[in-house]
């Protein structure tokens, strides 16, 4: 599951500086992306990464949590990534999430996630 949002931001009069914007589109994206994970609550994440404090300053947010659950006869593999970009006035986040019994294909989500990623000018 992959969701996009693009905002053209060049007609609002937005008093918040862009960061804040793009740390809360960012999280409340990574929040509700993480929370369709069938079966998988926040307690169950093994981690959360924030990557902010570099590429922020490019105007620029990611976040992605990955997650293992074992109940002896099956292991699932959860993980969940999000971006938020700021370029030109328009403000565009791309979040994913997978789930899936097969790490293989964990593998090839994740190299979707970074083709979108690579598409989003900033």
């Amino acid at each position: 599951m992959i969701d996009v949002l693009c905002i053209d931001l060049s007609q609002s009069d937005l008093d918040h500086d862009m960061e804040y914007i793009l740390e809360n589109f960012g999280d409340y994206y990574f929040g509700q992306t993480s929370a369709q994970m069938s079966g998988i609550t926040e307690d169950d994440f093994v981690s959360i990464y924030r990557m902010t404090s570099s590429v922020v300053s490019k105007c620029k947010y990611q976040r992605y949590g990955s997650v293992q659950k074992s109940d002896g006869m099956a292991t699932q593999f959860g993980y969940t990534e999000t971006y938020a970009v700021l370029s030109e006035d328009k403000l565009t986040v791309v979040s994913g999430a997978f789930l899936s019994s097969d790490m293989m294909e964990r593998q090839s989500f994740s190299q979707l996630m970074s083709k979108f990623a690579e598409n989003v000018k900033y």
